[in-house]
């Protein structure tokens, strides 16, 4: 209605929102449409929900039936066109619906699980981070981290530039800036440009702040002889003999082997601070 209280748009729907920059999302026949201002309809596929408006886009979602039920999601325009296509599982907005992540299911071999293959998208409907990962964790949507089916990480940032690629098993804490990048069971510290600024020697690193991190060493053990020499020094999480030249050790659940001499590592806990 008009502010004198005449119909511009006669009631017909199931349900109605107000009008966002000459558009409006109304239920008909128990489906989500846009319609303008005259009342015509604009978007030519209805859906199960459309979502709140965004810089110019909202998501939709379309109910899929069959043996492969689910609902799907996609990306729609103030002008009713389908930006991205409901065909994804997975579609998580940023606050401002600048960017997306993705995620799609993978072809599988007959009878084999499904698996999601995640990246991420621009509100134009272009891939910023390629489909092709496992994980994918972002920091205030600026910066991705993504695992390979390799198992390992590598990072991009919004505009899909790649920040740096690795054999890292695992990826925390990172920023604009800073990460902290695991490595063969240890924990170091990766510069954006792929420069490690703590190489991976540490058992474990909390970031206490922006520019503080806090590391954790590993024990030292040390094999000594009767006249108290060191014959084998290792940093693992634990030691034991297998013979007088051969002892075992392990790490994250794994084991190896070792008859030869060990570089010391630091053996500390301490707090390191990087100039902002």
């Amino acid at each position: 209605m008009d502010e004198k209280g005449n119909f511009v748009i006669q009631p017909q729907y199931q349900k109605a929102y107000p009008f966002t920059d000459g558009v409006a999302r109304v239920m008909a026949d128990n489906q989500w449409v846009l319609i303008n201002e005259r009342g015509k309809r604009i978007s030519k596929n209805g859906y199960q929900e459309i979502g709140e408006f965004r810089n110019g886009v909202a998501v939709v979602a379309r109910r899929e039936t069959g043996w492969q039920s689910g609902t799907l999601y996609g990306l729609i325009s103030g002008k009713g066109q389908e930006v991205i296509p409901p065909l994804y599982p997975l579609l998580t907005p940023d606050p401002n619906h600048n960017v997306f992540i993705v995620g799609r299911e993978a072809a599988t071999g007959k009878g084999s699980r499904s698996q999601i293959q995640l990246g991420v998208m621009n509100r134009k409907g272009d891939v910023v981070v390629p489909l092709q990962f496992v994980a994918i964790r972002e920091q205030q949507f600026r910066v991705f981290a993504v695992k390979a089916e390799d198992e390992h990480w590598q990072a991009y940032n919004a505009t899909g530039q790649r920040i740096f690629t690795g054999t890292y098993s695992d990826i925390k804490d990172f920023d604009d800036e800073l990460a902290t990048v695991k490595k063969e069971g240890r924990w170091g510290i990766l510069h954006a440009s792929g420069r490690e600024v703590i190489k991976p020697n540490y058992r474990g690193i909390v970031k206490r702040s922006r520019h503080s991190y806090e590391l954790t060493g590993f024990t030292q053990w040390k094999v000594v002889n009767e006249k108290n020499e060191i014959v084998l020094s290792l940093e693992y999480e634990d030691v034991q003999p297998v013979s007088p030249q051969l002892y075992s050790y392990r790490m994250e659940g794994k084991k190896g082997c070792s008859v030869k001499r060990v570089p010391r590592l630091p053996d500390r806990s301490t707090t390191r601070f990087f100039p902002s």
